[in-house]
């Protein structure tokens, strides 16, 4: 902190002296940073157009400067000549049983001594058409291990349960028609198979039933230790999974290992066997924790101490409450009357939990949750605001008709600002500690325009906007940025058009 804080107050030219002196290589990448933001946000350079690609299918942006083409088979790195990456691989098309499903890459932490080959590198964790869980080397696409899952029910998403350490495998819904036989017994809505990477273990395999969790229960996950369960209502409900792992498990094995299932002989990741169910609940468990809120809003929990932002009215999705979770009182509320053809949106700051981000229509919000040392209530600060609409005039706004008559509007022109300018993103990149938000305007005709705008985190002011040309509003739009970079993926229903652009030197 004290670091940031002093090359905040920096130039360009001592901050080139002190990384020529620093002895901590931790230090001289931080100053490396600081430079590389300042000449972004502080300098006349700007991102010019170097590369396009288009492909089939959708491009993929990995946190390590890699972008993965044609279903993950071929790989690009950003350190090509002359601003264009480089190919790193390119395999030829897999086959309909192979196709990648879901991906993700993980990056090896500092490893103990004598790692496994699949410790030694980055990791591609893939999903397969086939039913498989892969480890791909990220940086030639072989294959290092695999572990077969099920073809009944399939599994086709992946996410972490907790970041880097913690992965989820969940499958699609049950249907009658998949598995009459075990359908005649439970009703199993889907299943979710929890493993540990570096290396991959088994965790737990378990199966969401409606007959345990209710008959409109509609989807689960685990995250955190939490297994939450949504419900039709809108009703969310969250139990401890750590004790249920403890007080459910039904048998004990890792991937590798001979087991006896139902009177079955295998071995636990192997084709024609699977990884079986380790965990059967007769009883619905204690919940620790119940709430309501809407599908798209979900519930998200953070700061300290813990907060949790939800809608309590599904129907007014646009009303966000903030309550300390300890006692569920009402730390504050977030809403506008803007009209918006998105959907408004909060979150907690990437880099700082302490703080909410809050999107509605052509408005940018930052929050600051602060607690009263004596009290130890919560409170919610508005830290700033930032409307990237064009102001509008209220000199024409009448009050009385010529006869003389008041007239009383129903909504302020102002409202109607979300439907021309949009905040359609923000993110924030960890290593510049730059915030950056994408946002669209009427242009010319029936066109839209849209920016990429740099902004300070501090005061929510733009420090420098960069076109993206190529953003079509008829189409999905993904604009990814990282270092020197920006990313701009347009997809459509037959291709995708990959648009890259690199700072100017």
């Amino acid at each position: 902190v004290i670091l940031s804080m002093s090359l905040k107050k920096a130039s360009l030219i001592s901050a080139l002296r002190s990384r020529e002196i620093e002895l901590c290589s931790y230090r001289r990448d931080r100053i490396t940073a600081f430079i590389l933001a300042n000449l972004i946000t502080k300098t006349d350079r700007t991102f010019e157009y170097m590369w396009m690609k288009i492909s089939p299918q959708g491009a993929c942006f990995g946190m390590d400067r890699r972008m993965y083409f044609d279903n993950h088979q071929t790989c690009y790195y950003l350190d090509g000549c002359y601003g264009a990456p480089r190919c790193v691989y390119s395999h030829s098309p897999s086959s309909r049983a192979d196709k990648i499903v879901a991906v993700m890459l993980y990056h090896m932490p500092v490893r103990r001594e004598d790692p496994t080959p699949e410790e030694k590198e980055n990791i591609l964790l893939v999903l397969t058409n086939d039913g498989y869980l892969k480890l791909l080397s990220a940086d030639t696409g072989r294959v290092l291990r695999s572990v077969f899952l099920s073809t009944i029910p399939k599994f086709r998403y992946l996410s972490w349960s907790d970041y880097q350490h913690t992965v989820q495998v969940k499958s699609v819904q049950f249907h009658p028609q998949q598995n009459p036989c075990v359908l005649s017994q439970r009703s199993p809505l889907l299943t979710l198979v929890i493993l540990k990477t570096h290396p991959i273990k088994l965790m737990a395999s378990l199966v969401i039933d409606k007959q345990i969790f209710g008959k409109d229960a509609t989807d689960g996950s685990v995250e955190g230790g939490i297994l939450m369960i949504i419900h039709s209502s809108k009703k969310y409900f969250f139990y401890n999974f750590e004790s249920i792992v403890k007080n459910y498990s039904v048998l004990s094995g890792d991937i590798g290992d001979e087991v006896i299932v139902n009177g079955n002989w295998g071995v636990i990741g192997q084709p024609g066997f699977g990884v079986p169910i380790t965990i059967k609940m007769d009883e619905l468990p204690p919940s620790i924790f119940e709430a309501t809120s809407s599908v798209n809003a979900g519930i998200n929990f953070g700061g300290v101490p813990f907060v949790y932002i939800h809608t309590p009215n599904p129907k007014y999705h646009h009303l966000f409450h903030i309550k300390d979770l300890a006692t569920s009182k009402l730390v504050g509320k977030l809403s506008n009357d803007c009209m918006s053809i998105q959907d408004d949106t909060v979150g907690f700051h990437d880099d700082d939990y302490q703080r909410l981000m809050y999107i509605s229509g052509p408005t940018l919000s930052c929050y600051q949750l602060v607690t009263d040392s004596l009290s130890g209530t919560i409170q919610m600060n508005k830290i700033w605001e930032r409307n990237f609409a064009q102001s509008r005039s209220a000199h024409d706004q009448c009050e009385r008709s010529s006869s003389g008559r008041r007239i009383k509007r129903a909504r302020n022109l102002v409202n109607l600002d979300g439907l021309e300018v949009t905040v359609q993103d923000i993110d924030y990149e960890n290593e510049l500690e730059l915030m950056y938000a994408v946002v669209t305007r009427p242009g010319v005709g029936e066109s839209v325009e849209a920016h990429l705008h740099f902004i300070d985190d501090d005061t929510g002011l733009t420090n420098k906007i960069i076109p993206l040309p190529e953003w079509n509003e008829d189409e999905a739009n993904t604009v990814y940025y990282e270092l020197d970079v920006i990313v701009h993926e347009v997809k459509s229903d037959f291709a995708s058009k990959c648009y890259l652009y690199r700072l100017t030197r």
